[in-house]
């Protein structure tokens, strides 16, 4: 003779073990936990960099030669919030290679007197701005460099 799921009453709900349904429920209500978590963490990305250059106390839009200069450069993120972690690298202008990496403010000064190859009027230096978020980002600018 048959028994019926029905009218089994040893701890079973519909045929299923009683511990299976409550582990069932247990991994749903997980999931939904770590599925909204997980869509609260965001990535910042580094969307664009701000160049502020200084000689003599004035900020100007191209540096001269034999001159110390300030040049502080501001890494943002898409939302135009200051953006931690970002290596700065300048080159060019008598220089080998500086870097540098943005702290909390998200930014990164450096100081220096820019000199230009023998024969030339001006030059440029190059500005990389690199950061790894979700994908590793680089960002390239230009400073001009003019004889004085």
């Amino acid at each position: 003779m048959m028994k019926s799921i029905r009218n089994n009453t040893a701890g079973a709900l519909e045929g299923l073990p009683l511990y299976l349904i409550i582990l069932v429920v247990i991994a749903a209500v997980a999931i939904v936990v770590i599925m909204n978590w997980m869509g609260s963490v965001q990535e910042e990305d580094l969307d664009e960099i701000e160049i502020r250059l200084t000689q003599d106390s004035k900020q100007v839009t191209s540096l001269e030669t034999g001159k110390q200069a300030t040049v502080t450069i501001y890494a943002k993120d898409q939302d135009g919030n200051a953006l931690s972690g970002v290596s700065v690298h300048l080159k060019g202008a008598g220089f080998d290679k500086m870097e540098k990496t943005s702290g909390n403010a998200g930014s990164v000064t450096f100081k220096f007197t820019p000199e230009l190859p023998v024969n030339t009027q001006n030059d440029v230096i190059d500005v990389e701005a690199t950061y790894t978020g979700t994908i590793k980002q680089t960002l390239n600018d230009e400073i001009i460099v003019n004889a004085s």
